[in-house]
């Protein structure tokens, strides 16, 4: 390498670009061996020669890829958190399991192509900075990009299936054809994106295809929605009193099948469990004596693109007696079972299998003279994208 330098005739060494580019492969080759701090360096001496660099699991906390063309680059599980990209163009670069919290990507621009296997997948963008980029056609799958801004960004026809975007800013933002399959908008400001070339026109804009825009801030001053319950009304059991012992028949609810009928029953009542005590509205047998059962079926069409990709990660969360079990069990398109779980009495998550387009929720009192124990305060299910990003491993409130 040396004697390539000298060849050079003390010219600057771009000004042959053969050597130039034997040199830079070689000192890229080890810039995982030269420390964060002579890395950082090592790229602003190379400046906008990035094309086609691999850097592939190296440390790049802070990295300055300013006004760089990185085009068919490669930065799969690299460490670059607090990066900056500002005016960086880009084509078919790939960022995959990549560490990019509070990234600067402001101005940049992408050229990117609709159906291609290259760009963000499975990566860590939190609090990242994308204000007026142009990023059309992109891609930004299973993707952890919580409290991002995208003002003013051009995201046109971008694909942003099954990824996090809580508390994502959109201000101005163009999101015409984007594809939003399984998102998670929730608490995301919306209010003034642009879907079809203006302002206050959504007609483009595919909404409906995320998972929740629960409390999404939505045109007209709208609030989005929480994405409707699962179980109950509002995910917990229902007392009209809150008087020790009175009763109601919750035969009226028809999202529960319940065998046999006119038998479970909502009671308020003091609860002497082994971990907590407390006064809880419950579900409860009354007057029986053999198995009572209360199932309830799901459709999980909503989930279909997470399941076909093995995504889908449902988790159920209850607070039963000891004479109380809790059994989910998944079903094909042809109603055929695919097996049930264990007796779940406190917490139960797997992925669903491939093939599940239903789920039934059963809630079994196999033992209903045995009074104090056979109860449930609530059972919660949950659907969810089986992220795999990094640092990115509770995302759940229930996970904790």
């Amino acid at each position: 390498m040396g004697e390539l330098m000298l060849k050079t005739n003390e010219k600057p060494l771009s000004s042959n670009p053969i050597i130039f580019s034997l040199v830079r492969a070689k000192t890229l080759n080890v810039i995982e061996q030269i420390g964060p701090i002579r890395t950082v360096y090592l790229l602003m001496f190379f400046g906008s020669t990035c094309i086609g660099t691999i850097f592939n699991g190296a440390y790049l906390f802070e990295a300055d890829f300013s006004y760089s063309n990185i085009r068919s680059a490669s930065f799969i599980e690299v460490d670059m958190r607090r990066a900056t990209f500002y005016k960086t163009i880009g084509k078919n670069t790939h960022f995959q399991y990549t560490r990019m919290q509070e990234t600067n990507f402001s101005d940049a621009v992408f050229d990117c192509t609709q159906i291609n296997t290259r760009g963000f997948f499975g990566s860590n963008l939190a609090v990242s900075d994308f204000r007026r980029a142009r990023l059309l056609q992109c891609q930004f799958v299973y993707c952890n990009i919580t409290q991002i801004d995208f003002s003013a960004t051009d995201l046109r026809r971008a694909n942003l299936t099954a990824s996090i975007i809580s508390y994502g800013l959109f201000d101005n933002a163009v999101l015409g054809s984007a594809i939003l399959w399984a998102t998670n908008l929730s608490y995301a400001n919306v209010s003034t994106v642009q879907c079809s070339g203006s302002v206050g026109n959504i007609s483009l804009c595919l909404f409906k295809q995320a998972l929740t825009l629960e409390n999404a801030q939505m045109q007209n001053q709208l609030i989005g929605a929480p994405p409707a319950s699962l179980l109950y009304g509002e995910g917990r059991l229902h007392c009209a009193l809150s008087v020790l012992g009175d009763t109601s028949l919750i035969a009226n609810d028809s999202r529960w099948k319940i065998s046999p009928a006119n038998s479970i029953f909502n009671e308020y009542r003091f609860l002497n469990d082994k971990y907590l005590k407390l006064n809880a509205c419950i579900f409860t047998p009354i007057n029986q004596t053999n198995q009572v059962e209360m199932n309830h079926y799901v459709d999980l069409n909503i989930y279909k693109t997470l399941i076909q990709a093995r995504r889908a990660k449902a988790t159920v969360m209850c607070h039963v007696g000891y004479s109380t079990r809790v059994i989910i069990t998944q079903y094909d398109e042809n109603n055929k079972s695919l097996g049930s779980s264990e007796p779940i009495q406190y917490r139960w998550s797997e992925l669903l299998k491939l093939s599940t387009t239903s789920l039934k929720l059963s809630v079994q009192f196999y033992n209903p003279i045995d009074h104090d124990q056979s109860w449930c305060r609530y059972v919660h299910l949950h659907v969810e994208v089986d992220f795999k990003t990094p640092d990115s491993q509770l995302l759940y409130p229930w996970e904790i």
